[in-house]
């Protein structure tokens, strides 16, 4: 961490001065060893008892592409893609001299990321995140170039299928090292600014799903406390993070076994399929029953 001496000292004369607490944001490089490496960096920032606290993705983060969202290519017939609806691109990659056009412009056009760095997340409503199977290995294995792959996935599950282009916490292996420092909070994500490119507003669900269920790397309680009251406490909000009387809270019920960040897919036909997260099959039938409700009321239909 060399090259960060100049920040290094920042940061210790920023919480030395200030007598207060420093937030700032860090992440996990692709090497496996820069996870413990960053752990031991933060400790070595809080020597003499600062109060220095990082934030992080939770999972790697970047670029969502697929025929609902970015397309991973510049180009003539990738611009001509682009400024179709989703009904239209799904008809156009049953055109094979289309196909052929857009495979031939990839070899010669710009690209948004390189292939081994867009990584396959599934055509499901729970995005694998976690998995190590690139867009340039799965053309390798086709063989095939990267960009027909991409296509005939795009064309074989009708455009639910997505990739992520991982430009934050790159390698799984070392954010769980990094996870692990006591100075980190996986809390940071782009929740909403750039909706169809980067979609982090499921991040909470991810931590507890991944984190707590599948990895147990934090217990439910360590995992809820690193997103409510230890973020609280940091950037100074004495009235929520914790239930107690006269503090603020949004409350959220969840099952442990059940709780999963969800993608919202889109549909054949242009508009958005329903997904309702952390619900059983019966609570997703009342769930049904309460909007049938609602419908019926806003009708002046109120017979049950």
């Amino acid at each position: 961490f060399e090259q960060f001496e100049f920040t290094t000292q920042l940061l210790r004369d920023m919480a030395e001065t200030s007598g207060s607490r420093i937030l700032f944001s860090f992440g996990a490089g692709p090497d496996p060893a820069s996870g413990k490496s960053g752990a031991a960096y933060l400790d070595s920032l809080c020597e003499g008892g600062l109060d220095i606290s990082a934030v992080t993705q939770p999972r790697g983060s970047g670029f969502v592409f697929g025929l609902q969202g970015m397309l991973p290519v510049g180009g003539r017939s990738w611009r001509e893609l682009r400024e179709m609806d989703f009904a239209a691109r799904l008809a156009a990659l049953e055109d094979a001299d289309f196909v052929h056009r857009q495979i031939e412009d990839a070899k010669t056009s710009r690209r948004m990321a390189e292939p081994g760095q867009i990584f396959w997340m599934g055509p499901d409503e729970t995005p694998a995140y976690t998995t190590g199977w690139n867009l340039a290995q799965m053309a390798d294995e086709a063989g095939e170039h990267w960009a027909e792959t991409f296509l005939r996935i795009g064309r074989e599950s009708r455009g639910r299928a997505l990739f992520t282009y991982r430009m934050f916490n790159l390698n799984i292996d070392a954010l769980r090292d990094l996870l692990e420092s006591k100075h980190m909070f996986p809390i940071l994500g782009d929740a909403g600014a750039h909706v169809s490119q980067i979609m982090d507003a499921g991040w909470a669900s991810f931590v507890l799903s991944h984190w707590v269920r599948d990895e147990g790397l934090f217990t439910i309680g360590e995992a809820i406390r690193r997103m409510t009251s230890g973020p609280a406490r940091i950037i100074g909000l004495k009235d929520r993070g914790v239930l107690a009387q006269g503090m603020r809270a949004d409350l959220n019920v969840l099952d442990p076994e059940q709780v999963a960040e969800m993608q919202r897919i889109r549909a054949e036909g242009g508009g958005r399929e329903d997904v309702r997260e952390v619900l059983t099959d019966e609570q997703r039938e009342k769930m049904d029953q309460m909007r049938e409700r609602h419908r019926k009321q806003k009708h002046g239909r109120t017979s049950e």
